[in-house]
């Protein structure tokens, strides 16, 4: 997903399940390049060491946030996980592209980066900000590695809603057997 897009909440709520195994952290930023909002890595991932980050023997899940909007991973995941699912959060991206904003001013992260981002018009011309929100060009990158099949797609605002139908619809996705969570 997303950042700002519940995909906490769903990650959560999807680690009760026996047959999945959540890594931990839940965003290990490995794949991707982008390594948070501002932070920028090119070099490969150092493969052996993504195990690391799972313990148990189900379905594994990495909710690293900024993974979608990253250019290079789908190709790097293509390449090691040819058969991955992946469970897409998004939020209304205006809604979406605030509250990032509101979560990075209160943090000081954009002061530690050397970013001023006091004013959303010009945080928004900052890459860091706007990418994250440019659904139909980061989608645009991940089915030229992978059919539509292989996403689900959740709108966030159904995570409040209907919570219930949200991981049902997860469940069948990913072929697992339904839970009580």
């Amino acid at each position: 997903g997303v950042p700002k897009a519940g995909t906490t909440w769903l990650s959560n709520v999807l680690d009760q399940h026996p047959g999945i195994d959540l890594s931990s952290p839940k965003e290990p930023n490995f794949i991707a390049t982008h390594k948070g909002t501002f932070e920028r890595v090119v070099d490969e991932p150092v493969w052996a060491e993504y195990e690391d980050f799972f313990s148990g023997n189900g379905l594994k899940i990495d909710a690293s946030v900024h993974t979608f909007a990253c250019p290079v991973a789908p190709s790097r995941i293509k390449s090691k996980f040819p058969n991955a699912k992946f469970i897409l959060c998004l939020r209304e991206p205006v809604s979406r592209t605030v509250s990032h904003w509101n979560m990075i001013r209160n943090s000081g992260e954009g002061e530690e980066e050397n970013r001023n981002w006091e004013v959303f018009e010009e945080a928004w011309l900052d890459d860091s900000l706007r990418v994250d929100s440019m659904y139909g060009t980061s989608m645009e990158n991940w089915l030229e590695e992978f059919g539509l099949d292989r996403f689900t797609i959740i709108d966030s605002s159904r995570m409040r809603s209907e919570p219930i139908e949200v991981v049902r619809e997860i469940e069948h996705f990913l072929g697992i057997d339904k839970w009580e969570y």
